[in-house]
């Protein structure tokens, strides 16, 4: 029977029938493996996207099953399969007012009938919006800038974005106060590649993307300066490859 808990058969979070301690040790045992977060699944289901869209589902609200489209670095995962993000990013329409700080992130942005898909239980943004959104900070983690912004340093002048640890507080003062922070990095490099993997993913749409780019982002035209910089930083993401593709 589906339950809020566990929307597919074979899907598991902490709580009926299985506590935490529990599922960690049918992990050890070989029974389950682990999908996202807090979700595992039964060792025998396929590793298909229907399971990972079915195990991102498992961390939404009943209501967020219903109205919610899974996007950004969730949906890449569901496409993908690669590294599981840690918890499910969802587009909605209309307001949604309950925190959004635990087992889901809300982003409550336009989106088009056309740019979804619907896999399994789950409707899902298709991979050209999914690109898009990840360029745009929609559905990513860490940050809610464009990659242009963070990797331009556009508007980092009036934040103290990384300050060097330092026995004395006033050391290094002038040292490296705009640059991004390691953390910052590997998340910028973690979106780059997963816009490479869509793009290769469903080739031929690498236009389709940038033009998703200029309409969320609102950008004047295709020929605007920032236009420009996102065809030059897709490019690089098409150029990327991973070392392993699991």
């Amino acid at each position: 029977m589906e339950t809020a808990a566990a929307p597919l058969t074979g899907i598991y979070r902490p709580g009926y029938p299985f506590t935490a301690a529990e599922l960690q040790t049918m992990v050890a045992q070989g029974v389950l493996r682990h999908m996202l977060a807090d979700v595992y699944a039964e060792r025998q289901l396929s590793a298909t996207a229907t399971v990972r869209s079915a195990a991102a589902a498992a961390l939404l609200s009943t209501a967020l099953r219903s109205c919610g489209v899974l996007c950004g670095e969730t949906a890449a995962w569901v496409h993908l399969g690669l590294d599981p993000p840690h918890r499910a990013q969802v587009i909605t329409q209309g307001v949604y007012r309950r925190p959004t700080d635990g087992a889901w992130r809300v982003y409550q942005v336009p989106l088009s009938a056309q740019e979804t898909q619907r896999i399994g239980r789950m409707t899902i943004t298709n991979p050209t919006r999914t690109a898009a959104d990840i360029y745009c900070g929609i559905g990513a983690a860490g940050s809610r800038r464009s990659l242009d912004q963070l990797l331009d340093g556009e508007g980092l002048s009036d934040q103290l974005h990384y300050w060097p640890r330092s026995s004395e507080p006033l050391h290094e003062r002038d040292h490296s106060v705009l640059s991004p922070s390691p953390e910052d990095e590997q998340g910028t490099a973690h979106r780059m590649d997963l816009i490479g993997e869509l793009l290769r993913y469903a080739p031929g749409v690498r236009d389709d993307v940038l033009a998703a780019v200029v309409r969320i982002l609102g950008l004047p035209g295709p020929r605007s300066r920032r236009a420009v910089r996102a065809e030059q930083l897709v490019d690089q993401c098409a150029s990327r490859r991973l070392p392993t593709v699991r």
